[in-house]
């Protein structure tokens, strides 16, 4: 009877590839699965965790970071958002109308920290105005550049943001939309020109 046993494995061996694509059937490859879901506990502990340190940088104000705000800076009074995307999927919001300014870059100073190494320590500012919330983005000097829509922009300037743009730092993948009310959109131009006038 001893011969007779080999075959079975190679059946169970067959079965295995498609358990991990089926979460309902974790019983089904008993060591597998188990090491699948520590995997995914791991991972997500992970994530808690960076978001953990994200709701505390960003309530804590971000600490001291060599950038001197400009005399015309302020909050903006309009319920902005920066979407940060990996991959495509949104992993974090944050509401930027909680301060005038926020800061991106390696160090744990900054209010976003990009985990990458072509993160500059200090890497970009997003910066408002206070009289009418626009938003600007600064490059501060970064080694791998920011990049606005595909576009590098210039170190040391001021470059204006409108719903809908798209940032990138360094060689990092992460995207990071401005999200807004949907009158603030470019498109809708003239009317917010008229808006502020009426305002005036």
């Amino acid at each position: 009877g001893g011969m007779m046993m080999p075959p079975p494995p190679p059946k169970a061996a067959s079965m295995l590839p498609p358990a991990p694509r089926v979460p309902s059937k974790p019983a089904a490859t008993g060591t597998e699965s188990s090491e699948q879901v520590r995997g995914k506990e791991v991972a997500s502990s992970t994530l808690k965790k960076g978001d953990k340190d994200h709701a505390m940088k960003v309530s804590s104000g971000g600490g001291d970071v060599p950038y001197k705000e400009p005399d015309w800076g302020g909050r903006s009074s309009q319920p902005y958002k920066l979407e940060i995307l990996r991959n495509g999927i949104i992993v974090d919001t944050v509401a930027l109308e909680e301060r005038s300014f926020w800061s991106f870059g390696r160090t744990e100073n900054c209010n976003i920290v990009i985990e990458h190494p072509s993160s500059s320590r200090l890497h970009a500012v997003i910066q408002f105005r206070g009289e009418d919330s626009v938003g600007f983005v600064y490059d501060c000097g970064s080694t791998h550049g920011t990049f606005l829509n595909k576009r590098q922009l210039k170190p040391k300037v001021y470059a204006q943001l409108n719903v809908g743009d798209m940032l990138k730092f360094g060689q990092s993948t992460r995207m990071y939309i401005l999200a807004g009310p949907g009158e603030l959109m470019p498109a809708e131009g003239p009317s917010l020109e008229e808006r502020k006038k009426v305002a005036v």
